[in-house]
């Protein structure tokens, strides 16, 4: 099992820094979890399971696929039923990601924006103070850093993800006896 959450952590192009964090575990835990040298409990499979949407059999067998089906995410209907579109979910899905304490600093970021309101002749009824301001903007300029980060991690995913399904399309038509596409044999 060990190995699986190695490989899970490399499937989602985290290191290990990162991934911990997901988990609220330190990284020195992680590396001894994926070495073996420590055993996992019941409650980090159920953490990582969650946390990344993994099939909880694959994690511990290796059998089926490394994820749930996205339909089967509670998530989904959840958004679903409250008519988030992607960017919306993508928020919402960061946010939970993020530690105890910075889900805290942005619940007061929000806070903050949300005291604005605009009156009926579109006039700002009250304005955010300088301080509030200033870790506005640099609590922004982070946002834009993570997100830029976040759409890379999701461009190689999604090319190895491709990637993975040829090869299980490639093996499959070779179990079968098929020739292999022209676009693959040399």
């Amino acid at each position: 099992m060990n190995e699986r959450i190695k490989e899970l952590r490399e499937y989602l192009i985290l290191t290990q820094l990162e991934f911990s964090k997901h988990l609220q575990i330190q990284r020195s835990h992680l590396s001894q979890i994926e070495s073996g040298k420590v055993n996992i409990t019941d409650r980090m499979i159920s953490n990582i399971c969650t946390a990344f949407n993994v099939n909880e059999q694959w994690l511990r067998t290796g059998s089926g696929k490394m994820f749930l089906p996205e339909d089967n995410n509670a998530f989904n209907e959840w958004a679903k039923k409250h008519q988030l579109d992607d960017f919306d979910k993508s928020i919402m899905q960061e946010y939970c990601m993020l530690s105890k304490a910075t889900r805290d600093f942005v619940k007061e970021i929000i806070k903050s924006v949300s005291a604005i309101s605009i009156n009926a002749n579109g006039t700002k009824t009250e304005q955010l103070t300088p301080d509030e301001q200033e870790v506005l903007a640099a609590y922004r300029a982070e946002q834009t850093k993570e997100a830029a980060k976040a759409a890379e991690r999701e461009r190689k995913v999604k090319n190895y993800a491709e990637a993975l399904k040829r090869a299980d399309e490639i093996e499959e038509s070779l179990e079968k006896g098929d020739e292999l596409p022209t676009s693959i044999s040399a």
